[in-house]
């Protein structure tokens, strides 16, 4: 096969978006070191386009994968670390000011707008 297409690998799998999600996982995986029986010289996408086309893998391991992947996403596994533990972990907080210095006090000078003061563009040399 000189060139491969899309509908080369339609006769596989039918839908044009599942077959993007299966030939990008598959091409991810390439990527990854998987083995391919294709040149490497080629990019992933088409030595996972080509292996569709051509039957060499098992779409609906492929699938699987997918739906596992999507099920997992953003799934966040907490350890057994009793709630009392942890409490007792937690720095202590407390309101002991000792090691600071106080605070200087601050002027805060205001300028007021003269009636009399001409303004800038006004002033002639």
């Amino acid at each position: 096969m000189a060139r491969v297409t899309v509908e080369d690998c339609v006769t596989v799998v039918t839908n044009r978006f599942e077959l993007c999600l299966i030939a990008s996982n598959r091409a991810k995986s390439i990527l990854s070191g998987a083995n391919t029986g294709f040149d490497r010289k080629e990019k992933p996408a088409v030595i996972a386009l080509r292996e569709v086309a051509e039957n060499l893998i098992d779409v609906e391991n492929i699938r699987k994968n997918i739906v596992a992947s999507i099920k997992h996403r953003g799934i966040i596994q907490f350890s057994d670390i009793d709630e009392e533990e942890e409490i007792t972990n937690e720095p202590e907080i407390t309101d002991n000011f000792s090691g600071y210095s106080e605070v200087e006090e601050t002027k805060v000078i205001t300028f007021e707008e003269d009636e009399d003061e001409q303004s800038p563009q006004s002033i002639e040399e």
